[in-house]
């Protein structure tokens, strides 16, 4: 909770924009300092932000590891684009860098220490904060244990590792071979982000027309019984991208 309040008044400043996004997804000093707005995917309506990662191997062979924004980190990067682009009306944004400077990157040792610093500073438990472990490797250790206990995925599913980042390429069977980076793997993985709902989350829409019903306990079976009324020649389509089954009853008017 300190650490999000925090984060929601600092989301303008540059390093605090990197305590985000370490925090939020995982993203090492390294990626930090090298994120531009070249490698944000930023979507109106509705709300998401995705980040574009990619991971290379041996013989130039490269693994697309892009990430959806939860909707908390998600919200307040779209509050500084927004920003960027009402100051910059007219120029090219790409080379922005993201956690820095305009076209000046923040390096990378000083993005770690300012994030060692404000974890400490704001008395965020850990290892000891001498060692280097207490930083960003803390605040991923962190997401992990939220996407468990508050998202309700499985520690060792191919989605937790990759949203944190870690490779995949010796666990072909991972999630039945779903592939994360198409839309519609990127959509599950940010409904799955989107279960926590202790902060900023989106509003629970009326149980009317279009909308979107989110699991009470994201961890366990949930039940939802649903009434509506379908006009003739309309059609009711209900999904759920983690499965579904039920039954349905017509009662006549």
């Amino acid at each position: 909770q300190r650490l999000n309040e925090y984060l929601e008044a600092n989301w303008q400043n540059a390093l605090g924009r990197a305590l985000l996004l370490c925090k939020e997804a995982a993203l090492n000093p390294g990626e930090l300092s090298g994120l531009q707005v070249r490698h944000l995917m930023i979507c109106e309506k509705p709300l998401r932000v995705h980040v574009r990662r990619v991971r290379f191997y041996a013989g130039s062979a490269t693994q697309d590891y892009t990430v959806p924004l939860s909707p908390f980190c998600a919200r307040l990067m779209k509050r500084w684009y927004d920003d960027l682009v009402e100051q910059n009306p007219d120029a090219d944004l790409s080379d922005i860098y993201v956690c820095g400077a305009g076209n000046e990157p923040t390096a990378r040792d000083a993005i770690d220490l300012y994030i060692r610093r404000m974890l400490m500073a704001l008395n965020i438990p850990g290892d000891n904060p001498d060692k280097r472990t207490y930083g960003w490797n803390l605040l991923r250790d962190n997401l992990e244990h939220r996407l468990v206990t508050h998202c309700g995925l499985q520690a060792t599913s191919g989605a937790v590792k990759f949203l944190l980042g870690r490779s995949l390429a010796s666990d072909t069977t991972s999630d039945h071979y779903h592939n994360f980076a198409d839309p519609s793997g990127q959509e599950m993985l940010y409904r799955a982000l989107a279960r926590d709902r202790r902060f900023f989350c989106e509003p629970v829409p009326r149980l009317s027309g279009e909308g979107v019903y989110p699991a009470q306990d994201p961890r366990k079976r949930n039940l939802l019984e649903i009434e509506v009324a379908v006009k003739a020649d309309s059609t009711l389509d209900l999904s759920c991208l983690h499965g579904i089954s039920g039954t349905l009853s017509v009662l006549e008017p």
